[in-house]
């Protein structure tokens, strides 16, 4: 059973581009910093980068002039994570990836990750599941053609900048391919869009939390599943998902990955992308965020958690502007019931109390 954490300061993740919320703390709150947690019987794989190399050989060896483990002076917890550069003019793609010794049907992924100050926009690349018949690996890219269900599926949890629409890194959604996919631009099949109902628009040279779970869908039958949380919040749900037809179609590997295109450099957006990967579990179970100490059975504070970190003026903000939405939808319910005045108290009250809210701009355009 999930531990949650509902607390004011659930408000501040929406600087990192993620709403109110529960904070729900998984396994990883059962081991503090992450120690020993690769023993935990629902984990199956867990690289911190501080020592060893489980990731699959020859990805590493493929891009290692291009992804480096390194000391890192903003980590998460630990010493070292690994680094990834795209550079105009170089190879655009790189990837890390695990093959599950045996196929699954639901999986769970967390991972941290962090944007340089050089991001103006990915062209793909995040944390990512794939389906195939066993012994047969999804043969990669398929760009503009839809999977057969009786082959592979596959996800990226990725941000999407669309071209500059979205402030850098960009909104997180699942650029997926399946077989019941629908066509798109030019009549062909690129990547279909699960976009969370809470947008979630990292900032740059910040650690955030990432972390999805995957389950497959009884052969032919529109039952799949797929969610995702960012730091510990849960930002979206998606059901009904008939990820495949054949039964041989598991899920055999995740991937960590980085991709871009010469058309995505621009001079406004730099010649490189920067971005940092930390602290990967995937498990059985919900894993959550990391956490530095076991929270109490009664109780869990909010120092526990390693992300996000809030200052005591973001903190009183948050307080503020859950103060001001209290009284703004009691002045709402008032004028419904036809007491206009207790209305406009209400709101004048929002505007004298709390008037660098955003609540205080809306209750005073009622006032107006």
């Amino acid at each position: 059973m999930l531990r949650t954490i509902a607390l004011v300061t659930a408000l501040a993740l929406s600087g990192l581009g993620v709403g109110a919320g529960e904070i729900q703390l998984g396994l990883a709150a059962k081991y503090p910093g992450d120690v020993g947690v690769e023993r935990d019987p629902a984990v199956m794989f867990h690289d911190d980068f501080e020592t060893g190399e489980p990731w699959s050989k020859w990805t590493k060896k493929r891009y290692q002039q291009f992804i480096h483990v390194e000391e890192d002076p903003k980590i998460v917890r630990g010493r070292r994570s690994v680094r990834m550069v795209c550079t105009k003019g170089k190879r655009s793609g790189m990837n890390i990836k695990w093959m599950f010794p045996e196929p699954r049907d639901e999986v769970y992924m967390r991972h941290y990750a962090r944007y340089g100050p050089d991001f103006g926009y990915l062209h793909h690349g995040g944390s990512s599941f794939q389906g195939f018949v066993k012994g047969r690996p999804h043969p990669g890219g398929g760009a503009g053609i839809c999977p057969n269900g009786d082959k592979y599926f596959w996800s990226t949890f990725e941000p999407d900048g669309r071209w500059g629409k979205y402030k850098p890194p960009g909104n997180f959604i699942f650029y997926t391919y399946w077989w019941k996919m629908k066509i798109g631009w030019r009549n062909k099949y690129w990547g279909n869009h699960f976009t969370p109902t809470t947008q979630i628009n990292p900032r740059t040279e910040k650690w955030i939390c990432l972390e999805w779970r995957v389950k497959v869908n009884a052969p032919g039958q529109p039952d799949g599943e797929l969610d995702c949380w960012a730091n510990g919040v849960k930002c979206g749900e998606f059901r009904e998902i008939n990820w495949r037809r054949g039964a041989d179609v598991r899920i055999n590997s995740v991937a960590l990955s980085h991709y871009m295109e010469e058309k995505d450099y621009k001079p406004e957006w730099g010649n490189t992308r920067t971005l940092w990967y930390d602290d990967v579990i995937v498990a059985t179970k919900y894993i959550g965020p990391l956490v530095m100490e076991r929270p109490k059975a009664k109780e869990a504070p909010a120092a526990v958690l390693i992300e996000p970190k809030i200052t005591e003026h973001e903190a009183k903000r948050a307080i503020e502007e859950k103060e001001a939405g209290r009284l703004f939808n009691m002045a709402r319910q008032a004028e419904r019931m036809g007491q206009r005045d207790v209305g406009r108290k209400l709101y004048q009250q929002i505007v004298e109390k709390f008037p660098k809210t955003e609540i205080a701009e809306r209750a005073r355009a009622k006032l107006e």
